[in-house]
């Protein structure tokens, strides 16, 4: 269970979000993100499901439910949700596992059309990942531009804000998990291991090697990329943010001072929610 602090000033007067609180949810290829949030921004309950695109609306409405129970929390407190997903097939199954546990609550569902108050600046941007649409929101409500977002995921996506607060760049490499996955499935002799924090810089054995390997691989290209996006775009200050599954992992090695943020971007469907309902 997590908290944090409220956002002031977050909720307009027009009380379409009144005291029910804000169900989100960040759909994403290897797991599911929820978080539980207050009108005015603090965020009450969090927790992460398995991505199966096999379960039914129903397995995952009788498993939010177990896990809401587990904490005791009130299902009536909330009365709005709002879904990011990158996994279509899951994008209705969830939807409806939501309107049945919050008794019709109908989701808002990140996309085309949705109010989001980015200047977006990339040739399709119907084609931004939800998750890189609320990373943005957030990150520019909290952060000071220019800003790299980078999302350590199943995909590694490095997101640039410039000065202007503008979406202008973003890459995509594979993530921490597949690059791992790939090497053990590719290479015979390489067995599937579970990360930690590097003891050391160099391995002395099979396990280690591959754990500071895939780790140090993924900071140095998180810190070749910072000075790339500095040298090329002539920019001093940059604030760097982290999030995703593996932020807490690759943040602490990289040379590049990176702030980790573990719930930026269920922050960013938080404000969109407001944006969107009260506009």
């Amino acid at each position: 269970m997590s908290c944090e602090t409220a956002d002031r000033g977050a909720v307009s007067s027009s009380g379409k979000v009144n005291e029910s609180m804000i169900f989100a949810a960040d759909i994403g290829n290897s797991s599911i993100s929820v978080g539980i949030y207050t009108p005015e921004g603090a965020l009450a309950l969090s927790f992460k499901l398995s991505c199966d695109r096999a379960k039914s609306e129903d397995e995952y409405a009788v498993m939010l439910k177990n896990i809401f129970d587990i904490y005791a929390f009130d299902l009536k407190l909330v009365r709005h949700a709002i879904i990011a997903s990158v996994v279509p097939s899951l994008t209705f199954v969830i939807s409806v596992a939501v309107q049945k546990l919050f008794k019709g609550t109908k989701p808002l569902v990140v996309g085309p059309g949705i109010k989001t108050s980015l200047d977006i600046k990339v040739d399709h941007p119907s084609e931004l990942g939800a998750d890189i649409v609320a990373n943005a929101v957030a990150a520019i409500k909290r952060f000071p531009a220019p800003i790299a977002i980078v999302d350590l995921g199943t995909a590694t996506t490095l997101t640039v804000i410039n000065a202007k607060k503008q979406l202008t760049d973003v890459f995509i490499y594979p993530g921490v998990q597949s690059s791992l996955r790939a090497v053990s499935h590719d290479a015979a002799e390489l067995p599937q291991i579970a990360l930690s924090e590097p003891k050391a810089f160099a391995g002395k054995n099979t396990a280690v090697s591959m754990n500071a390997g895939i780790l140090y691989a993924n900071a140095f290209a998180v810190d070749g990329f910072i000075k790339k996006i500095k040298t090329t775009y002539q920019i001093e200050n940059l604030s760097v943010v982290a999030t995703g599954g593996m932020a807490e992992l690759v943040a602490p090695i990289c040379e590049t001072p990176v702030t980790v943020r573990k719930h930026l971007t269920l922050k960013g469907l938080y404000y969109i929610y407001i944006k969107n309902s009260t506009n």
